[in-house]
Protein backbone atom coordinates (compact mmCIF):
# COMPACT_ATOMS: atom_id res chain seq x y z
CA UNK A 1 0.00 0.00 0.00
CA UNK A 2 1.19 3.78 -0.54
CA UNK A 3 1.62 5.58 2.05
CA UNK A 4 -0.93 8.86 2.44
CA UNK A 5 1.04 10.77 5.15
CA UNK A 6 1.42 14.41 3.96
CA UNK A 7 4.52 15.67 2.73
CA UNK A 8 4.11 18.76 4.87
CA UNK A 9 3.73 17.05 7.90
CA UNK A 10 7.36 15.27 7.06
CA UNK A 11 8.99 18.79 6.73
CA UNK A 12 7.07 19.79 10.14
CA UNK A 13 8.46 16.84 11.57
CA UNK A 14 12.13 17.86 10.61
CA UNK A 15 11.12 20.91 11.65
CA UNK A 16 10.62 20.27 14.81
CA UNK A 17 7.25 22.21 14.29
CA UNK A 18 4.80 19.75 15.38
CA UNK A 19 2.66 19.25 18.39
CA UNK A 20 4.42 16.88 21.07
CA UNK A 21 1.62 14.32 20.09
CA UNK A 22 2.05 14.61 16.38
CA UNK A 23 5.86 14.40 16.62
CA UNK A 24 4.87 11.49 18.37
CA UNK A 25 2.63 9.73 15.59
CA UNK A 26 5.22 10.65 12.73
CA UNK A 27 8.46 9.23 14.84
CA UNK A 28 6.43 6.02 15.54
CA UNK A 29 5.38 5.64 11.71
CA UNK A 30 9.04 5.90 10.57
CA UNK A 31 10.07 2.52 12.47
CA UNK A 32 7.74 1.07 9.71
CA UNK A 33 7.54 3.18 6.60
CA UNK A 34 10.69 3.42 4.41
CA UNK A 35 9.38 5.39 2.17
CA UNK A 36 8.64 7.83 4.89
CA UNK A 37 12.05 7.54 6.73
CA UNK A 38 13.96 8.08 3.43
CA UNK A 39 12.28 11.36 2.78
CA UNK A 40 12.96 12.20 6.27
CA UNK A 41 16.30 11.45 5.63
CA UNK A 42 16.71 13.19 2.54
CA UNK A 43 15.09 16.63 4.08
CA UNK A 44 17.71 16.36 6.86
CA UNK A 45 20.46 16.40 4.39
CA UNK A 46 18.77 19.24 1.48
CA UNK A 47 16.96 21.52 3.82
CA UNK A 48 20.13 22.84 5.55
CA UNK A 49 21.29 23.89 2.43
CA UNK A 50 17.76 26.03 1.45
CA UNK A 51 17.83 27.54 5.16
CA UNK A 52 21.94 28.25 4.14
CA UNK A 53 20.57 29.78 1.14
CA UNK A 54 18.07 32.07 2.72
CA UNK A 55 20.43 33.14 5.64
CA UNK A 56 22.58 35.04 2.75
CA UNK A 57 22.07 39.03 2.53
CA UNK A 58 19.81 40.77 0.42
CA UNK A 59 17.84 38.88 -2.13
CA UNK A 60 18.66 35.53 -3.07
CA UNK A 61 18.80 34.19 -6.56
CA UNK A 62 20.20 30.68 -5.31
CA UNK A 63 17.70 30.17 -2.43
CA UNK A 64 14.83 31.01 -4.87
CA UNK A 65 15.75 28.41 -7.42
CA UNK A 66 16.93 26.07 -4.29
CA UNK A 67 13.28 26.48 -3.61
CA UNK A 68 11.98 25.63 -7.12
CA UNK A 69 13.83 22.20 -7.96
CA UNK A 70 13.97 21.12 -4.11
CA UNK A 71 10.93 18.29 -4.99
CA UNK A 72 12.44 17.46 -8.13
CA UNK A 73 16.17 17.36 -6.15
CA UNK A 74 13.80 14.57 -3.13
CA UNK A 75 12.41 12.35 -5.54
CA UNK A 76 15.74 11.93 -8.26
CA UNK A 77 17.84 11.92 -5.72
CA UNK A 78 16.26 8.94 -3.56
CA UNK A 79 15.90 6.54 -6.48
CA UNK A 80 18.61 4.65 -8.18
CA UNK A 81 18.93 4.92 -12.02
CA UNK A 82 16.33 3.45 -14.15
CA UNK A 83 15.06 3.58 -17.48
CA UNK A 84 12.95 6.44 -18.82
CA UNK A 85 10.18 5.37 -20.80
CA UNK A 86 8.19 7.91 -22.79
CA UNK A 87 4.62 7.77 -22.93
CA UNK A 88 2.86 8.09 -26.22
CA UNK A 89 -0.21 9.77 -26.62
CA UNK A 90 -3.24 6.94 -27.38
CA UNK A 91 -6.35 9.30 -26.99
CA UNK A 92 -7.44 13.14 -26.03
CA UNK A 93 -10.96 13.54 -25.74
CA UNK A 94 -10.35 17.31 -26.99
CA UNK A 95 -9.57 15.92 -30.29
CA UNK A 96 -12.97 14.37 -30.59
CA UNK A 97 -14.50 17.50 -29.88
CA UNK A 98 -12.59 19.50 -32.70
CA UNK A 99 -14.07 16.49 -34.72
CA UNK A 100 -17.14 16.99 -33.46
CA UNK A 101 -17.38 21.01 -34.77
CA UNK A 102 -16.97 22.24 -30.89
CA UNK A 103 -13.49 23.25 -31.14
CA UNK A 104 -14.15 26.49 -29.91
CA UNK A 105 -15.97 26.01 -26.87
CA UNK A 106 -13.64 25.36 -23.85
CA UNK A 107 -13.91 22.29 -22.69
CA UNK A 108 -14.88 21.47 -18.71
CA UNK A 109 -13.07 18.07 -18.54
CA UNK A 110 -10.28 16.29 -20.65
CA UNK A 111 -9.51 12.74 -20.90
CA UNK A 112 -6.21 11.74 -22.32
CA UNK A 113 -5.08 8.22 -22.33
CA UNK A 114 -0.47 6.90 -22.62
CA UNK A 115 0.92 3.94 -23.35
CA UNK A 116 4.46 3.46 -21.96
CA UNK A 117 5.73 -0.20 -22.61
CA UNK A 118 3.65 -2.41 -20.52
CA UNK A 119 2.11 0.37 -18.64
CA UNK A 120 -0.82 2.60 -19.46
CA UNK A 121 -1.71 6.10 -18.05
CA UNK A 122 -4.76 8.07 -17.50
CA UNK A 123 -4.89 12.04 -17.09
CA UNK A 124 -8.21 13.89 -16.32
CA UNK A 125 -8.30 17.92 -16.24
CA UNK A 126 -10.77 18.70 -14.61
CA UNK A 127 -11.40 23.13 -14.45
CA UNK A 128 -11.51 24.32 -10.82
CA UNK A 129 -11.93 27.63 -10.63
CA UNK A 130 -10.75 30.68 -13.33
CA UNK A 131 -8.04 29.13 -15.83
CA UNK A 132 -6.86 26.44 -13.31
CA UNK A 133 -7.07 23.02 -13.42
CA UNK A 134 -7.17 20.02 -10.95
CA UNK A 135 -5.34 16.83 -12.42
CA UNK A 136 -6.12 13.34 -11.48
CA UNK A 137 -4.08 10.56 -12.77
CA UNK A 138 -3.32 6.73 -12.63
CA UNK A 139 -0.79 4.19 -14.35
CA UNK A 140 -2.64 0.86 -15.11
CA UNK A 141 -0.77 -2.50 -15.83
CA UNK A 142 -1.36 -2.88 -19.66
CA UNK A 143 -1.89 -6.79 -18.83
CA UNK A 144 -5.12 -7.05 -16.52
CA UNK A 145 -5.58 -3.61 -16.28
CA UNK A 146 -4.43 -3.36 -12.49
CA UNK A 147 -3.47 -0.21 -11.10
CA UNK A 148 0.12 -0.12 -10.91
CA UNK A 149 2.27 1.40 -7.53
CA UNK A 150 3.38 4.62 -8.10
CA UNK A 151 6.41 5.96 -6.40
CA UNK A 152 6.14 9.68 -6.86
CA UNK A 153 4.63 12.03 -9.89
CA UNK A 154 6.10 15.57 -10.84
CA UNK A 155 4.82 18.26 -13.18
CA UNK A 156 7.11 20.75 -14.41
CA UNK A 157 6.20 24.16 -16.06
CA UNK A 158 8.32 25.66 -18.34
CA UNK A 159 9.57 27.97 -15.87
CA UNK A 160 11.13 24.62 -14.86
CA UNK A 161 8.99 24.83 -10.95
CA UNK A 162 8.20 21.31 -10.27
CA UNK A 163 5.00 20.50 -8.23
CA UNK A 164 4.30 16.52 -6.36
CA UNK A 165 1.38 15.29 -6.52
CA UNK A 166 -0.30 14.04 -3.69
CA UNK A 167 -1.99 10.11 -3.69
CA UNK A 168 -5.64 9.07 -3.03
CA UNK A 169 -5.61 5.37 -2.72
CA UNK A 170 -4.47 4.25 -6.63
CA UNK A 171 -4.61 7.93 -8.05
CA UNK A 172 -2.56 10.66 -8.14
CA UNK A 173 -3.94 14.62 -7.68
CA UNK A 174 -2.52 18.03 -8.77
CA UNK A 175 -4.52 21.02 -7.53
CA UNK A 176 -4.46 24.68 -9.37
CA UNK A 177 -2.71 24.03 -11.92
CA UNK A 178 -2.67 26.60 -14.78
CA UNK A 179 -2.99 26.89 -18.47
CA UNK A 180 -0.17 25.52 -20.28
CA UNK A 181 2.42 23.08 -21.59
CA UNK A 182 4.11 20.82 -18.62
CA UNK A 183 6.27 17.22 -18.55
CA UNK A 184 4.54 14.82 -16.09
CA UNK A 185 6.79 12.44 -14.45
CA UNK A 186 5.41 9.26 -13.11
CA UNK A 187 8.24 7.21 -10.88
CA UNK A 188 7.42 3.30 -10.61
CA UNK A 189 9.77 0.93 -8.80
CA UNK A 190 10.60 -0.73 -11.82
CA UNK A 191 10.12 2.31 -14.42
CA UNK A 192 10.17 6.29 -15.28
CA UNK A 193 7.34 7.22 -17.11
CA UNK A 194 7.84 10.81 -19.06
CA UNK A 195 5.16 12.95 -20.88
CA UNK A 196 7.33 15.49 -22.64
CA UNK A 197 4.15 17.55 -23.39
CA UNK A 198 1.04 17.55 -21.69
CA UNK A 199 -1.30 20.14 -22.21
CA UNK A 200 -3.36 21.92 -19.88
CA UNK A 201 -6.38 23.39 -20.55
CA UNK A 202 -7.72 24.29 -24.32
CA UNK A 203 -6.27 22.20 -27.50
CA UNK A 204 -4.00 24.27 -29.79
Amino acid sequence: MRCNTPYESLVDYQDCKLEQVAADEIRTHLGSCADCARMVADLGRLVPDLRGALAMPGPSQRAIEYARMLPRRLMEESRPSIGVRIASLMRDSRTRLGAAGARGEAPRAVQLLYEADSYLLHVWQERSSGQNWSIIGEALVREGGEPALVDAVLLTGSDGISQAALFTDDQFRLQGVANGAYRLQVSLPDADITVPYLLIGASD
